[in-house]
């Protein structure tokens, strides 16, 4: 079982549309994120892939919206083929309900509506399952730990696998996003705690320091720079406190923004444990141009044990440039 994102940034997501900006406000987010993703209106969404096409994932998010139109025919989620032909979708219809809609291959089919919809001005958890059937397909959303929508039926006509989820907006006003995790096992009662760099580690290698690295939303105008393979740079980060002693650590998740270089065409993510670095492919291949990349550590890499917050509060994380 692997937990395939974990994010609440616009910098670790894809934009699938339009222009999404960063929020900051603590009134749009979930308390454990530092940011979330304002998707503006119907035309702005985000994108994210998955490391490999599978057959049933499970996503959660905190969403916040402001009102719930049908102007523009909005599709707040969309789950798409790895020929970025749409499967899934969840249409806006009301103000009190959305409807799920099946494409058969050459129509779309509604097959289910909601009981209800995130309500206006409240940050709340959302919860989706699809899985693919020809007879045992399945597609549920929980909306503030309810069952708001559970259809049981066909949801497979000829295409293999799941490669994608974008999220967009309600509306025509603003939809917001956080706190997002997506897995190949149930991710109801994950919760994402989101943490920026605080100053710099023992490794230094790569050009620039922290500095360039530990601000909110997206600036490729500072970055810190490989110049050849096998650099690394690693920095601190705020504590994992108390109020975090009860939960199960599934996984650190090491999200950037970069791109390839001539010398270095592939970045990793590093988790720097007494004194020793550990190096973790990331999900997807860097980039040509400036794109979300992430890591994901499932289990502490020094003894492959479960991850704890003492370690978590030693360790240092970073980057290393591939050749």
């Amino acid at each position: 079982m692997t937990v395939l994102f974990a994010g609440s940034s616009i910098a670790d997501v894809s934009l699938s549309q339009g222009t999404p900006k960063v929020v900051t406000n603590t009134s749009y987010i979930t308390s454990t994120c530092l940011e979330g993703i304002d998707t503006g209106n119907y035309q702005e969404g985000f994108r994210i892939p998955f490391p490999a096409p599978l057959r049933e994932v499970y996503a959660s998010a905190y969403v916040r919206r402001v009102a719930l139109t049908t102007t523009g025919s909005p599709y707040p989620f969309r789950f798409y083929s790895p020929t970025n032909a749409t499967l899934i979708r969840f249409r806006a219809t009301s103000s009190n309900t959305m409807i799920l809609d099946i494409w058969n291959g050459t129509a779309w089919v509604a097959e289910a509506t909601t009981s209800a919809v995130p309500g206006v001005g409240v940050v709340e958890r959302i919860d989706l399952y699809v899985k693919l059937g020809v007879t045992d397909g399945r597609v549920r959303l929980k909306y503030a730990n309810q069952v708001i929508l559970d259809f049981t039926g066909r949801t497979d006509y000829g295409v293999a696998d799941l490669a994608s989820l974008t999220f967009s907006s309600f509306g025509s006003n603003s939809s917001y996003y956080s706190g997002i995790v997506v897995a190949d096992e149930p991710t109801d009662y994950m919760t994402v705690h989101q943490t920026l760099p605080t100053g710099n580690g023992a490794e230094t290698a790569w050009t620039g320091d922290y500095t360039a690295v530990d601000e909110t939303g997206v600036n490729d105008t500072d970055f810190i720079q490989a110049t050849a393979a096998d650099q690394v740079e690693t920095f601190t980060f705020s504590q994992l406190g108390s109020e975090w002693a009860a939960y199960e650590i599934k996984a650190v998740t090491v999200g950037m923004r970069a791109v390839g270089g001539v010398a270095t065409p592939t970045v990793e993510g590093v988790a720097r444990i007494d004194g020793v670095n550990y190096a973790q492919a990331a999900q997807l291949p860097t980039p040509a141009t400036f794109g979300a990349v992430q890591a994901v550590f499932e289990t502490n890499p020094a003894d492959d044990s479960a991850w704890t917050r003492d370690v978590i509060n030693a360790a240092q994380f970073g980057v290393k440039a591939v050749a």
